[in-house]
């Protein structure tokens, strides 16, 4: 590694933990100051403020990680313009794309670190803060029914309990038997079931036919098979987001095991493999923007197109997500098409820097 090289990369990197570090702080404040009631109400003290830091932090950065590389990049990039370095190495004979490309050991590092935190520390911390009961994740989230998973399984559609610590749940047990054309024919309902010999054992049993004066009948016990595994029943009741990619790529493989559709879990999939990239991404467009300024007056615009394009992108990422989770385009689409247009960026400025002259 060049002296250039290590000078660039421990610059960006420096800046980078600088700016990170503030945002964080920022974020972390007003985070704090929303749950302060339910802090205070399991304690208050310093360490459960701590705490909860800890367990809030991977998932700040999962949101902040892109915000931060982009101000980093064009922090580095001011600073070089100011002290006149940037042209002093262009003249030197390493042109804007040899500028680039010494940056990649610290776009590899960030692209690690996003993925990692993404897919090891966001799931973990989320399965603690939602234990703990504080916060955004103390529930699955609205519109999600807590311990519990809807699905499709055959003619039914199932609530299934599956928050018990050996049997998958106690209660909450719910089935709608659908007729042939699609409407409701019963509604069986269970006060408690437990999985056990790839069958719900159902107890207090309450079956109810759809229509006026339709039988109400009762049961002591019942049987209802069961399709998936007690392990896989805990995963699909989680939002795509807080799963890693192992268990999201098996979800996929397995078409949802049969008993679930699965358009927010490929979105989810390949939103966490593309945004993986967009740190990278946002420093060689920052990079690249820097080659049209070379003046110490041009730092203003530098910043204001650099922290637009940021901008733009968390904004046009975000809809694009919406609507591949909606199931208005592709997955892939929804979620690749936004990094594909910022690559394209940024190979459009490099290619024009070439152009330029030194």
């Amino acid at each position: 590694m060049s002296t250039l090289t290590r000078y660039l990369n421990r610059m960006l990197l420096a800046r980078f933990l600088a700016a990170l570090l503030g945002l964080w702080a920022f974020a972390m404040l007003f985070d704090l100051l929303d749950v302060a009631d339910e802090l205070l109400a399991h304690g208050g003290g310093a360490l459960e403020v701590l705490r909860y830091a800890a367990l809030r932090t991977p998932s700040l950065l999962g949101e902040l990680l892109p915000m931060a590389a982009v101000l980093a990049a064009l922090f580095l990039m001011a600073d070089l313009l100011r002290h006149s370095e940037l042209p002093v190495i262009w003249g030197a004979g390493v042109s804007p794309g040899g500028v680039m490309r010494r940056l990649w050991p610290a776009c590899l590092l960030l692209l690690a670190l996003k993925l990692g935190n993404d897919d090891l520390a966001v799931p973990r911390t989320i399965d603690a803060l939602r234990a703990w009961g504080v916060g955004d994740f103390k529930s699955a989230g609205p519109g999600l029914d807590v311990g519990r998973l809807w699905l499709r399984q055959g003619d039914a559609v199932l609530r299934l309990p599956v928050a018990g610590p050996a049997t998958g749940g106690s209660d909450g047990f719910l089935a709608f038997r659908l007729g042939g054309d699609g409407n409701l024919v019963e509604r069986v309902v269970a006060a408690r079931a437990r999985l056990e010999g790839g069958s719900w054992h159902l107890e207090g049993v309450t079956r109810q036919g759809v229509g006026n004066g339709s039988p109400i009948g009762k049961e002591a016990a019942a049987l209802w098979p069961n399709r998936v595994a007690a392990d896989r029943l805990a995963v699909l009741a989680r939002p795509p987001q807080e799963l890693g990619l192992l268990d999201l790529a098996d979800i996929i493989r397995h078409d949802g095991y049969g008993v679930a559709v699965v358009q927010s879990q490929r979105t989810a999939f390949w939103h966490r493999l593309f945004g993986a990239f967009v740190p990278t991404l946002l420093v060689l467009l920052a990079a690249a923007l820097a080659t049209r300024f070379r003046r110490r007056g041009m730092i203003g615009p530098l910043f204001m197109k650099g922290l637009g394009a940021g901008f733009f992108y968390i904004i046009a990422s975000g809809i694009a997500v919406a609507l591949a989770e909606a199931g208005f385009v592709a997955p892939i689409v929804g979620t690749g098409l936004p990094a594909l247009v910022l690559l394209a960026a940024v190979v459009l400025l490099s290619r024009r820097a070439r152009r330029l002259p030194a």
